[in-house]
């Protein structure tokens, strides 16, 4: 009888949980989902420590990450590129990517990448390779060219320059480099397998998460200050701040172009927006997690100083802004509800929209 009431209990929770989780999928995405970003999505091993840029992919890496859309397969190739090794083929043009996850794209496989579209879709003569790192400033980036330039062979430049938090960061590297330590430690995250795939196959799970981050967040004021800094770039009344922070990204920019031209490169800048203001059903959650009152939004503000600054300095620029509105009008799901990062659609519209520009720059 005993065992008869234990049973009856495991299976009321079970029911329980069952009916919890189908409630959780049906219902709209919890505020600031975008909270619970890339997690395991750094492995051990998958970073070395550098110098100049902190760490960089480590050559001939090879893992699963597992992210919110399931396990992916990450290699790095000899070089620290995303993708396979280095062929010699008649190429007319090599296109090197830089920028920071945006162009690295670890959510998604190799192949669903907007790198692996616009190396179908650019032609036989044409190659695109993936130096995308995890957080990485214009700055960082431009090391990371400095480096990869001539060993890979590239004669073009794609920086993937994302307006979320890149102008944040170029203003914040500079200071940091200056007076940083070096050390030993690289980048990983500890994930154990169970939660992994919790993450991956439980809205509930999901959601009690986004939680949990939030609270952590919200506790932490060296963290809510930065996030604060970086949203109040998006609001009117962080205007001024918008203006102080711009002047290093168009340092950091013209010493791109500098560093191109003087190689005989070409530079191509696309300018990547945020999933907030492309689903501005996002955008006051967001604020508000950074105190910031979702009335006083002006989320096109980045967008045009980043545009003015490039037009300012003769820097070809791809804005698949409107692509990616247009999709998302359409009903397209292009951003992760969970992470913030594109979706496979994503990749793709960025891709067309990227492709187009590159093939206006050849």
């Amino acid at each position: 009888m005993r065992g008869r009431r234990i049973g009856l209990v495991a299976a009321g929770l079970v029911a329980g949980l069952l009916m919890a989780e189908l409630i959780a999928r049906l219902a709209p995405a919890s505020d600031g989902a975008e909270l619970l970003t890339q997690f395991q999505t750094r492995l051990e091993g998958m970073y070395v420590g550098d110098s100049r840029t902190v760490f960089q992919p480590s050559p001939g890496f090879v893992g699963t990450t597992r992210s919110t859309v399931g396990e992916v397969e990450i290699r790095f190739n000899e070089l620290g590129l995303r993708g396979p090794p280095i062929t010699n083929g008649p190429v007319d043009t090599r296109w090197l990517v830089l920028g920071d996850s945006f162009a690295l794209s670890l959510q998604v496989p190799e192949e669903d990448t907007f790198v692996a579209h616009l190396d179908q879709q650019l032609g036989e003569r044409v190659a695109v390779h993936n130096g995308g790192v995890d957080g990485y400033s214009t700055w960082q980036a431009t090391q990371r060219y400095r480096d990869l330039d001539r060993p890979l062979g590239s004669n073009a430049v794609l920086l993937v320059f994302f307006l979320g938090n890149d102008i944040y960061d170029n203003a914040w590297f500079p200071n940091f480099i200056r007076t940083w330590q070096p050390t030993s430690y690289v980048p990983a995250d500890a994930e154990s397998p169970a939660t992994a795939w919790l993450l991956s196959h439980s809205e509930l799970f999901m959601r009690w998460r986004v939680h949990a981050k939030r609270r952590e967040l919200t506790g932490d004021p060296v963290i809510v200050k930065r996030w604060s800094q970086e949203l109040a770039l998006f609001t009117r009344t962080g205007g001024p701040m918008l203006s102080e922070r711009v002047p290093s990204t168009q340092q950091a920019l013209a010493e791109l172009k500098r560093e191109t031209f003087s190689r005989g490169d070409r530079l191509l800048v696309a300018v990547v927006p945020p999933a907030f203001a492309i689903d501005t059903d996002r955008a006051g959650p967001m604020l508000e997690l950074g105190e910031r009152d979702p009335e006083d939004a002006d989320l096109d503000a980045p967008r045009q100083a980043v545009r003015k600054v490039l037009s300012d300095l003769a820097i070809p620029m791809c804005d698949t802004t409107e692509a990616l509105r247009a999709a998302h009008d359409d009903g397209d799901d292009t951003y992760l509800v969970y992470d913030g990062h594109w979706t496979p659609k994503g990749h793709e519209v960025a891709a067309q929209a990227m492709a187009a520009c590159m093939e206006g720059a050849r």
